[in-house]
């Protein structure tokens, strides 16, 4: 299906360039054929003015002429074709002949295997190539067996730089070896292709370097703002951890609450109705929870796995929770003399 879209696109393509080869035949047609009535009616109208021919005779040759059809432009312009084609078919043929002087070139480089090294493959290419650099081509008298020769006599291909270059000139000479370069020539235009890449390759490394330049500026700021982010982050996870403690203490408190509240209770109601002038010290109060546990023995397991202690020490947080129900009969500092709970 694609070759098919390929080969539809290619065949508009030169159907479309044919139209626009007959119109444009046709317009010079048209405009070759007003040319010609115009010259014929100028030259009736000259020879009226001179007296040559009468008016009724210029009236009758003006009308013949814008009567005439554009057969006569069609046939000149297809007799000027063939003529300019066997002019160029002459041209070519007599540049074939090379009556230029044979000179002495002091070094000489093989013409093709001295493109090929450039990069210039093809035949085409490499007679482009010296059109463009306007580089003398020379034709030795004897076969280059190398890539370079000293002191070869050779004369100048003169129509190598210009539009009657003759490919078969080319051919025949590649093919026999004997078609070379001014070796000072061709350095020159190695140095010149040499400062033009170098030049591309400076453009292009400044570019490069411009485009390094702004990537980095870019990368600073992106490498900045994921610094930020991280410290973000950071903050955030030390957020979290200390929300899920919270979240966590709060959540075993109040499941501790439900537990331990049934020893915890019955035990400030003791602490209270025993009160005496004495202040209840932590040991005192720490004392009064075994002595309620071992009342209910039944919550002593459970109350080892709340507190993670088999001695059942009373956590800080149940400390405190105990002492603030005792307002005015705990101790703030030194120890009392235990009590009998």
């Amino acid at each position: 299906m694609k070759k098919m879209n390929m080969l539809q696109r290619g065949f508009l393509q030169y159907f479309f360039a044919f139209f626009a080869y007959l119109l444009c035949m046709t317009g010079n047609t048209y405009i070759i054929s007003i040319l010609i009535k115009a010259v014929y009616i100028a030259k009736a109208d000259r020879q009226l003015a001179s007296n040559g021919i009468t008016n009724d005779v210029f009236l009758q040759v003006v009308q013949f002429v814008k009567n005439t059809d554009l057969s006569d432009a069609v046939i000149i312009i297809f007799v000027m074709g063939i003529l300019v084609a066997i002019t160029h078919k002459i041209m070519l043929k007599v540049a074939n002949f090379d009556f230029v002087q044979h000179v002495i070139l002091p070094r000489a480089v093989e013409f093709s295997n001295a493109l090929r090294k450039i990069g210039v493959l093809r035949p085409a290419d490499q007679m482009q190539f010296v059109k463009k650099y306007k580089l003398p081509v020379f034709i030795a008298t004897t076969e280059i067996l190398g890539d370079e020769i000293q002191n070869i006599k050779a004369k100048l291909y003169p129509f190598s730089r210009g539009n009657l270059t003759s490919s078969s000139v080319y051919s025949q000479n590649i093919g026999k070896r004997t078609l070379c370069l001014n070796a000072d020539d061709y350095q020159h235009v190695i140095e010149e292709q040499f400062q033009q890449s170098c030049l591309a390759d400076k453009t292009q490394l400044e570019a490069k370097n411009q485009e390094v330049v702004a990537l980095t500026c870019a990368l600073k700021t992106e490498m900045e703002k994921n610094d930020a982010l991280q410290r973000e982050n950071n903050e955030l996870k030390v957020q979290m951890k200390t929300f899920g403690a919270r979240v966590g203490k709060a959540v075993v408190t109040v499941r501790e609450a439900f537990v331990v509240a049934r020893v915890a209770l019955p035990l400030i109601e003791r602490l209270k109705q025993r009160a005496t002038a004495n202040k209840y010290t932590r040991p005192d109060i720490q004392s009064a929870f075994l002595a309620e546990v071992e009342r209910q023995p039944d919550m002593k397991g459970t109350l080892q796995e709340i507190f993670d202690s088999k001695e059942l020490t009373l956590p800080e947080a149940f400390m405190k929770a105990i002492r603030s129900e005792l307002p005015g009969l705990v101790s703030t500092g030194g120890r009392s003399p235990q009590k009998s709970i």
